[in-house]
């Protein structure tokens, strides 16, 4: 069989000519060994070209040669076939992710192994390197061209449009994940400061909802998902005692890169987020968004993630428009989102006129595929129609009010002599009037 293997990749590879500019994974024996890079056949064997250097390979050494799996792929593949308790293997697959530049997939491993063995010497060494090299980036870009000439620093230094503290924060991000997750997603999960533990004790000899008593060995057999759902059934929405110590580390659909990630850049930053709309400086109708900062990182998560949560919280306050929502949950169609994108002739809800004009529609109709994709994010993927609770603290930023130039101060006018500055002159004595001649 590993013969017939062989000499199919060898038959691949000479019907595709010498060189082969793709990626891709080669498995070696002696030792046994999985090797990425570009990979070019020689007269006796292949050339692999790595991120590290090149490795020569003999024809016979070679077991297979496939196409490269998308890494985060990859990664999700073998993390769901780890024991929960396998130091050592969740150890090789955090110094893999990092090898492929998969960083917070590679901390939350590290950090998995010192939540089953605190004294991990191993696990903690490599994850206070990643730390290292992220603190060093940030560091980079804080004094580097981040972005583009409109783009605020990618540190997020304040300025008139942009203020990092405006943002909500990264335990903040975790609470509305929480919150917007829907049933059935499976959503990596970290569970931080023994919040296990503790979940366990404050549960002893308690009955859970289902009308069962907790059974803590059962409780330890779960997957890391069943005990997040496990824990949320039972344990208050307001409970941030529990819930503060439990991160979901990646976003529910609503968040991803298909959802509101795609609505955000394709529709609203053009349009509503643009600097001379709601993203300068300004705040038109109380309405203020934020333009994505330069870099990457829990920076851009938090500003992605703050804009949403501005645009949840947004409604109207006057005229006729009075009470109505741009995300609309009980009834999506409504969604001054949606509304104030159509013609308004075909508008239920139509946007206030600028400066006398109406404003350019983000929408041809109802058939649009922007519109029907916004539609569908709105009914499909936010939790409703009863609102989540997020319990996070947040207002709105209102952005400042652009600076107006000082006025200049006016000449006051000379005073007479010997009269102190701003003191009002006398005037002077008018002679008497003639006497009217005799008749």
């Amino acid at each position: 069989m590993l013969r017939n293997g062989l000499i199919c990749v060898v038959c691949f590879l000479l019907a595709a000519s010498a060189a082969l500019a793709d990626t891709k994974k080669v498995v070696a024996r002696n030792p046994d060994r999985v090797i990425v890079g570009e990979v070019t056949e020689t007269d006796d064997g292949y050339e692999v070209r790595t991120r590290f250097g090149v490795v020569q390979l003999q024809r016979h050494e070679v077991v297979s040669i496939t196409d490269v799996v998308d890494p985060k792929q990859e990664h999700d593949e073998r993390l769901a076939e780890l024991a929960d308790d396998d130091v050592d293997g969740h150890i090789e697959l955090g110094r893999w992710a990092g090898e492929n530049e998969l960083t917070e997939e590679a901390m939350s491993r590290f950090r998995h192994v010192l939540e089953i063995e605190p004294d991990n010497q191993e696990a903690a060494l490599l994850l206070r390197q990643l730390e290292a090299d992220l603190e060093r980036e940030a560091d980079s870009n804080a004094s580097g061209d981040n972005g583009g000439p409109d783009e605020p620093p990618g540190d997020g230094a304040a300025t008139p449009d942009f203020n990092a503290e405006w943002l909500v924060s990264m335990d903040d991000v975790y609470r509305i994940r929480m919150a917007e997750m829907r049933e059935g997603e499976k959503i990596r999960v970290a569970f931080v400061d023994e919040v296990l533990d503790d979940f366990a004790k404050m549960m002893k000899g308690e009955t859970d909802v289902d009308g069962e008593k907790f059974n803590a060995k059962t409780f330890d057999r779960l997957s890391r998902e069943e005990k997040l759902q496990y824990i949320l059934a039972n344990v208050d929405r307001d409970d941030m005692s529990i819930r503060d110590r439990i991160h979901l580390m990646e976003d529910p659909a609503f968040m991803d890169k298909d959802q509101f990630r795609r609505i955000w850049r394709l529709q609203i930053a053009e349009s509503c987020g643009a600097a001379q709309c709601h993203g300068g400086v300004g705040a038109p109708g109380g309405l203020k968004l934020l333009k994505l900062p330069g870099g990457a990182g829990d920076l851009g998560t938090r500003t992605y993630y703050t804009n949403f949560l501005i645009l949840d919280m947004y409604k109207a306050e006057t005229g006729q428009l009075r009470g109505q929502r741009l995300i609309d949950r009980n009834r999506p169609e409504n969604s001054l989102l949606l509304q104030f994108g159509l013609e308004p002739d075909e508008a239920v809800f139509t946007h206030p006129q600028v400066e006398g004009e109406a404003i350019r529609p983000a929408f041809r109709d109802t058939e649009d595929e922007k519109y029907e994709v916004t539609l569908r994010w709105i009914t499909e993927s936010l939790r409703g129609p009863v609102h989540p609770y997020y319990n996070v603290d947040f207002t709105p930023p209102v952005g400042e009010e652009p600076d107006q130039p000082p006025e200049e101060p006016q000449p006051e006018p000379e005073s007479p002599e010997g009269m102190a500055p701003g003191e009002p002159a006398e005037l002077p004595e008018l002679p008497e009037p003639p006497e009217p001649p005799d008749d």
